[in-house]
C-alpha cells in the first residue's frame, strides 16, 4: 500500500514529539514522488549516531561548534541560495550538501 505524502506530512504535524526531518522528506515527497523517505530517514540517522560519540557529553557553545564542524564535514552542509529548487528540499539537502537555511536546519535539528 502506497503512503499518501499529505496524510503522512499531516500526521507528523499533528505529533507533538514530530521527528522534524519525517515531517520535512514527506513535504518533499508530495512534489518529488521518487522521494524514499525511509532511505532518507537513515541518512539522518547515521550520522546522528555518529555525533553523539563526536560530542562526547558536550553541551552549549561547544556542542554546537562541534556539531558545525560535523555536518559541514560529513554531510557537506552549507548554505545555498533559494533560486535552486533543490535547495529547498531535505532529500536533495542530504545528497548534495547544500540547502537553504530552512532546510539546513530541518537537518541539524533531525540529527541534533
Amino acid at each position: 500500500m502506497e503512503v499518501d505524502p499529505r496524510r503522512a506530512l499531516l500526521a507528523c504535524a499533528a505529533e507533538p514529539g514530530a521527528d522534524i526531518a519525517e515531517a520535512a522528506l514527506w513535504l518533499a515527497a508530495e512534489d518529488c514522488p521518487e522521494v524514499d523517505v525511509d532511505a532518507a530517514l537513515l541518512a539522518v540517522e547515521a550520522p546522528a549516531l555518529d555525533l553523539e560519540t563526536s560530542l562526547a557529553g558536550a553541551r552549549g557553545a561547544p556542542a554546537i561548534t562541534i556539531m558545525r564542524s560535523f555536518l559541514r564535514n560529513r554531510v557537506g552542509l552549507r548554505r545555498s541560495g533559494g533560486g535552486d529548487p533543490r535547495a529547498h528540499y531535505l532529500h536533495l539537502v542530504l545528497q548534495r550538501g547544500a540547502g537553504i537555511p530552512i532546510s539546513c536546519a530541518a537537518l541539524w535539528i533531525g540529527v541534533g
